[in-house]
C-alpha cells in the first residue's frame, strides 16, 4: 500500500485487514462476519476483520498482504511468518504459516472522521483511512470506561460547534464537529460492531455546507429520504454502491454480472469485484427461506 493505499477509490472497495475463513470454520471458532479475529503463533499476532468466504478451504484462511503499520495497528499478516529462510535466496516462507483463530472480543467499537490526520490514538484495533477530503479510523479498545466526551475534544479539536449524544446504559456515544456549517469531524462509538454504515457521512465531506436535513440526520447517520445512501463501495473503478447494486437487481432482475455492467458499468474494467458481483446477485433473488415452525 505504499502507492495504493494513498488511492480514496481502492481503499473505499476493501477499507480493513481481513481474514477470509469458510462459514462452517467461523461458526466452530465462534467467530461473526464483520466481527474481528485475532491471528496468533510463537512468532507474533494481528487483527483482523472477519469475512466469511463460501469458497475459502476449511481448516485454512487467507489474509492480504497490504496493511502495515502505517495505515493499521497490529495488521501485519507478515508478523505471523517464521523466520525460516531459503539457504540460497534467503526469502522468509511468506506463503504458509500455521496460526490460531480466535475472537477478538473488544469492550467497545467506533470509527472516527477528520478533515486533518489524528495522531496517538489509544486503541488496540486501529485502521487509517484515506478517503476524499477526510481520513477515516476504524477502532476497537478492550480497555473500558473511557471518557469519550473528553476523548473526542482531545483527538476531534478545534474551532465550530459540537453536536453530541450519548447514551451511558447502553455504552453509546455520538459526536460530530461543524465549522461554519461543514462537517470537520465525527465519532462514533458502541458496544459492538454493529455501527452505522459510513458511505453518507463519507459524503457529506464534499458538501460546502450542511443543510438542514443533512443536520438533522448527522448523529443517526442516516440520509435524508431525498439522499439515499449508496452503501459500501463494491466497484472500486466506477465507484458503485452495494445498495445501488441491490436496487437496480431487484427492480430490472439482473441475472447475470454482465447484465449489471451493462446497466451500472460495475465490472466491466478491472473484473476483481465480479466474484462479489455474483454472489450478490444470487443473494439478492435468491435469499435464503426461513420455516417458521409453530407449536400449539
Amino acid at each position: 500500500m505504499t502507492r495504493t493505499g494513498t488511492v480514496p477509490r481502492l481503499t473505499a472497495h476493501i477499507a480493513e485487514p481481513r481474514v477470509e475463513i469458510h462459514p462452517d470454520d467461523a461458526a466452530d471458532l465462534g467467530l461473526e462476519d464483520a466481527g474481528l479475529a485475532r491471528l496468533s503463533n510463537a512468532t507474533g499476532t494481528m487483527l483482523a476483520r472477519v469475512h466469511l468466504a463460501e469458497g475459502q478451504l476449511p481448516d485454512t484462511v487467507f489474509v492480504p498482504i497490504h496493511w502495515s503499520d502505517r495505515f493499521a495497528a497490529q495488521a501485519r499478516v507478515n508478523a505471523l511468518v517464521a523466520p525460516v529462510t531459503d539457504p540460497l535466496s534467503g526469502e522468509p516462507e511468506f506463503k504458509h504459516a500455521p496460526i490460531a483463530v480466535a475472537p477478538f472480543r473488544p469492550v467497545w467499537h467506533g470509527f472516527a472522521f477528520s478533515r486533518t490526520p489524528l495522531e496517538s490514538l489509544a486503541a488496540d484495533y486501529c485502521v487509517r483511512i484515506p478517503g476524499r477530503q477526510f481520513w477515516r479510523y476504524e477502532l476497537a479498545g478492550e480497555r473500558d470506561g473511557v471518557d469519550w466526551a473528553a476523548w473526542s475534544r482531545e483527538h476531534l479539536a478545534g474551532a465550530g460547534e459540537w453536536l453530541e449524544y450519548q447514551d451511558r446504559g447502553a455504552r453509546r456515544y455520538r459526536a460530530a464537529r461543524l465549522l461554519d456549517g461543514r462537517l470537520q469531524a465525527c465519532l462514533f462509538v458502541g458496544p459492538t460492531h454493529d455501527l452505522p454504515t459510513r458511505t453518507w457521512l463519507a459524503q457529506l465531506f464534499a458538501a460546502t455546507a450542511l443543510d438542514g436535513a443533512a443536520r438533522a440526520s448527522l448523529l443517526t447517520a442516516r440520509p435524508p429520504a431525498d439522499q439515499p445512501d449508496a452503501g459500501p463501495t463494491l466497484c472500486s473503478c466506477f465507484g458503485v454502491g452495494r445498495n445501488v447494486l441491490i436496487a437496480a437487481i431487484q427492480r430490472d432482475r439482473l441475472t447475470t454480472p454482465e447484465a449489471v455492467g451493462a446497466a451500472l458499468l460495475a465490472g466491466t474494467n478491472c473484473g476483481s469485484c465480479v466474484p462479489e458481483l455474483r454472489a450478490l446477485i444470487d443473494a439478492t433473488l435468491h435469499p435464503a427461506v426461513a420455516t417458521l415452525v409453530t407449536r400449539g
